[in-house]
């Protein structure tokens, strides 16, 4: 498991999650949203390639006729974030409509998202309540 890309999305989703917390009126609003661009920038520089190399093969298979967008379009705008057992060991999990909206094969009629998930890091396709699959784990 690449254990710098999983800790990079982390920061970004928490980072996200802070934003998600403050109003557009509140003065630390535009300081966050500048550290979150920040941020998910060095991520695509940093984990882009590898991760638009896993975004294509994920999309060979799930959803051939969606274009492959860049890694952070992905990411949820807000998770919810509970711990395990342990204190430090987070996880993680997007809301239902959540992700990037595909065409996925074989589902022309369902609404299916692409999200990319921390701890570990991950894909999942899901469909509204009903349907939730991971269809890629970092190894």
């Amino acid at each position: 498991m690449n254990s710098k890309l999983n800790d990079d999305l982390v920061r970004i989703v928490l980072k996200r999650n802070e934003l998600n917390r403050l109003n557009y009126d509140n003065p630390e609003y535009d300081q966050v949203e500048e550290e979150l661009h920040d941020m998910e920038d060095l991520f695509v520089n940093i984990h882009g390639k590898y991760l638009e190399g896993v975004l294509a093969a994920v999309h060979k298979e799930v959803c051939p006729d969606t274009e492959v967008m860049v890694p952070i379009a992905y990411v949820a705008k807000k998770y919810t974030v509970t711990h395990n057992a342990q204190p430090d060991n987070l996880q993680f999990e997007p809301g239902f409509n959540e992700g990037l909206i595909i065409d996925a094969r074989g589902h022309p009629d369902e609404l299916y998202r692409l999200v990319l998930v921390p701890s570990p890091a991950r894909l999942i396709l899901q469909a509204g309540k009903k349907f939730r699959k991971e269809v890629w784990v970092d190894q």
